[in-house]
């Protein structure tokens, strides 16, 4: 341990006194040689999968590495070896699971390190760009991240192209070629001079002229005191480092300037050094494997049996209460932080990306208009045209960039065309004997003076073809009449499926009516013969359920006409049951009222939902997550600037809705639109929100994409769109109040249709649904972001 002792007179306590020790100076001689590193690797140890399982593995195991300050550094290792997990953890973004790292002076990931961050320029092996950017954007993208000044940007632009060979600064990324692509990754990693380089694989598919300048160049950054760790596949390439690591299997085989190496195994090529090396590894395999099978004991024995380049905080135990000179020799660069610049950066980018997508921001504006108009225009209306057979015995038996633009607009157009409307032009047939059993056959339905009420001397009504009245009002309500002219013809032609149901009038229906009416107390062949039977098809509820309510009020608006011209009062034949005016709604309300609330919530949430379930797997896959991470953005930066662009969309996408429902399709506004409107805000919030989710915790565009259009229909069917929640089983009822939109559903329908206020708890519900699903979403994307690499 340290001997300290203080001196007895007092003096300020940054000046305590440290009485040197010959383990003191062997520790000040240890730091003092390590100094010049710019990366020291000890005793690091890496695993990937669970211990005892079948995917448990070791990739780095016992490795030792130091780069020095100002010089290049080649990592050579085939595919596999451990090279880019030895990498990520250099710049900070995975944890060793035994061992340290040291990069500048400061452990990667340490407030202040500036790893990840300024102080490293990373190219990894993958393009890692956005393909929407220019060249020039691709630069000045990482030159903002690191806070450069407009001009600098533009001068480090200028050389690097020059340098490079990039001559088409306004040209997409994507429209580049792969060598081309590479040299744009690397003038992105120069742009800020960092202190550090690490570049996987710069060279691959370049000119060898091109080539050789390059490694020109970085020499000269590295007696300019600029690190330099290159990996690549051209072994020999590597003969202009200063000192090469040859990795393999998790380990570091050798770690000599390419002269040593050559000397020592007295090999013309480094690729014969390689194989030398990798043949005396394997010699030792049986053993290597013997320690493999207890890997979870390796890194304590390890440590304890190896001399360390680092003091240990033990060592330093006695000297912690002072600011001594050790500590302040180590203490890392302070950075300052660029946050204000790297939203702007991440900002900028998100912008471009959608401004270079026209298709998809035209089918984030345009799908929910082409949506509610569909629905506004097909669902809700009362059929029509509704045509029935009819047997009248009275009157004788008788169709990429396009598409990707055009294809929103028409699903929404389909939409407010197709749903919630009424049904229309609906077919049955008619058997009328009233009408084919009179002399002038189904022809008298045509001559309105054979349709006669007449009163007798004794104030009664006699009634004539008033069958023909009952086809009439019947057709008056879109339900249209084939005449048939038996009943079993009439039926075989619903069963056949060519209309949707029969009528049959009896041949004296005229007549027993007006008997039926006029005494009340009837026989049961009065009572036969002046009802119509009716047969309808079943199989389609919504038809068969408008065929009976149309029938009801032809009913009602026959008896009507009938007591009219009998002089009799009108609701002298209804049922004695009087339904007054509806305390909200109206008698004429149209089912496309009812659905129109959950139809626009679903259609802005899981429109949201759509679009960012594949924003953060864009980045990941193309690399740029990483890039970005390693370049010091956050990653709850990035987050929470898709969220102010994404909610920019949803507030475009709310005016719509809000223009074309109330103002284009009518639709009841007895309430607030600005509650409506922020509910609906919200809402679709609720879903970017869902969509971000999916996005960090999906590893592929397939699998968020099959999540969202899978939650999409057990959603629809139980918030009480197609079905009420009332008619639920009790325990699918309590689930379906849990969900993000059922109870927002109900509250934007009574501000709608009540006038409802953020006083009524229905509506207060609504919106603390909204905000707990919000908050319960966000609060996973932000742990998640927080607490695992992505």
């Amino acid at each position: 341990m340290l001997s300290v002792c203080f001196v007895e007179k007092k003096e300020p306590r940054d000046h305590v006194k440290i009485t040197s020790t010959p383990h003191l100076r062997a520790q000040t001689a240890k730091m003092e040689e390590r100094r010049p590193a710019a990366v020291l690797v000890e005793r690091a140890y890496k695993y990937y999968g669970r211990l005892n399982k079948p995917d448990y593995k070791s990739v780095l195991c016992h490795l030792d590495m130091t780069v020095d300050r100002g010089s290049i550094y080649g990592l050579l290792g085939a595919s596999g070896c451990g090279k880019t997990t030895l990498l990520s953890c250099i710049v900070g973004r995975r944890k060793l699971d035994s061992g340290d790292i040291w990069v500048l002076g400061g452990r990667p990931g340490e407030k202040g390190s500036g790893v990840p961050g300024p102080n490293i320029g990373y190219m990894p092996q993958e393009i890692a760009l956005v393909g929407e950017f220019t060249v020039r954007d691709a630069i000045f993208y990482f030159g903002r991240i690191y806070g450069m000044k407009a001009a600098k940007m533009q001068e480090r632009f200028d050389f690097l192209t020059s340098l490079l060979e990039l001559s088409d600064g306004g040209k997409l990324v994507k429209h580049l070629s792969g060598g081309q692509q590479r040299r744009v990754s690397l003038a992105a990693a120069l742009v800020h001079e960092p202190e550090l380089l690490i570049l996987d694989e710069p060279c691959v598919g370049l000119d060898p002229v091109l080539r050789e300048r390059i490694w020109e160049f970085l020499a000269g950054l590295a007696r300019g005191g600029t690190t330099v760790i290159i990996t690549t596949h051209y072994i020999d390439e590597t003969k202009q480092a200063h000192k090469i690591g040859l990795l393999r299997d998790g380990q570091l085989l050798a770690e000599q300037s390419p002269e040593q190496l050559l000397r020592q195994f007295s090999c013309d090529t480094l690729e014969d050094a390689f194989l030398k090396l990798a043949l005396r590894q394997h010699e030792y395999a049986p053993k290597r494997n013997t320690l493999k099978g207890s890997p979870d004991v390796i890194p304590e024995t390890s440590v304890s049996r190896q001399e360390s380049r680092f003091p240990s905080r033990e060592d330093f135990s006695g000297v912690t209460s002072s600011t001594d000179v050790l500590t302040k020799q180590e203490k890392p660069k302070k950075i300052k932080g660029k946050t204000r610049a790297r939203y702007k950066a991440v900002f900028i980018k998100n912008i471009q990306q959608f401004g270079r997508n026209p298709a998809g921001l035209l089918f984030a504006v345009l799908f929910p208009i082409v949506q509610a108009v569909a629905f506004f225009l097909a669902v809700g209306h009362d059929p029509r045209d509704l045509h029935v057979a009819v047997v009248n015995h009275e009157a004788g038996f008788s169709p990429w960039l396009l598409l990707a633009v055009l294809f929103p607009i028409v699903q929404a157009v389909a939409f407010f065309l197709a749903v919630g409307h009424d049904p229309r032009d609906l077919h049955v047939a008619v058997v009328n004997h009233e009408a084919g059993f009179s002399p002038w056959g189904l022809a008298a339905c045509k001559n309105s003076s054979l349709q006669q009420i007449t009163k007798t001397e004794n104030d009664n009504c006699e009634l004539s073809m008033l069958s023909c009245w009952f086809v009439e009002e019947m057709e008056k309500h879109d339900i249209y009449q084939i005449a048939y002219d038996s009943p079993e013809a009439a039926r075989a032609s619903v069963h056949a499926g060519r209309l949707y149901g029969a009528l049959v009038l009896p041949h004296n229906f005229s007549s027993a009516l007006a008997v039926r009416v006029r005494e009340g107390d009837v026989d049961d062949d009065t009572v036969r013969d002046s009802t119509i039977s009716v047969w309808i098809d079943q199989t389609n509820h919504q038809i068969s359920h408008f065929m009976k309510r149309k029938l009801h009020k032809t009913w009602e608006t026959f008896t009507a006409r009938a007591m009219r011209a009998c002089g009799r009062p009108e609701n002298m034949v209804r049922i004695p049951v009087n339904f007054a005016d509806p305390v909200y709604g109206s008698m004429d309300a149209q089912f496309v009222d009812f659905m129109a609330p959950g139809i626009m919530i679903t259609i802005i949430f899981f429109m949201s939902a759509l679009v960012t379930s594949t924003i953060m797997i864009s980045d990941r896959s193309e690399g740029v997550w990483e890039r970005s991470a390693v370049a010091g953005v956050r990653p709850q930066e990035m987050l929470n600037v898709h969220i102010v662009l994404q909610a920019s969309v949803i507030f475009i996408q709310t005016l719509e809705l809000i223009i074309l429902g109330f103002f284009g399709y009518d639709l009841p506004a007895k309430g607030s639109l600005f509650n409506a409107g922020t509910l609906l805000f919200l809402q679709g919030i609720s879903g970017m929100c869902y969509g971000f989710l999916l996005s960090i915790c999906c590893t592929s565009f397939t699998l968020a994409f099959f999540i969202v259009t899978g939650s999409f229909y057990p959603m629809i069917l139980l918030c009480g769109i197609l079905w009420p929640v009332e008619g639920m089983y009790q325990g699918v009822r309590a689930l379906a109040l849990t969900l993000p939109f059922t109870i927002p559903i109900k509250s934007l329908r009574d501000i709608m249709e009540k006038g409802a206020t953020m006083a009524d708890p229905i509506v207060y519900q609504g919106y603390l649904v909204t905000l707990a699903w919000i908050s319960f979403t966000l609060a996973i994307c932000y742990l998640r972001l927080r607490y695992q690499k992505l």
